[in-house]
């Protein structure tokens, strides 16, 4: 299996400390808690 790197960059206030896990295979797994003062509603 080829390696992938996903990047994604979260803009806000940290609600908490992130919980970080590490799952079977090697995988990790974070848990953030993000504070926004922004919304969107879906139109459908």
């Amino acid at each position: 299996m080829e390696s992938a790197i996903n990047k994604v960059v979260l803009s806000g206030f940290a609600g908490a400390d992130a919980d970080f896990k590490n799952l079977s295979g090697n995988q990790k797994v974070a848990k953030v808690n993000l504070a926004v003062n922004e919304y969107f509603k879906n139109s459908l």
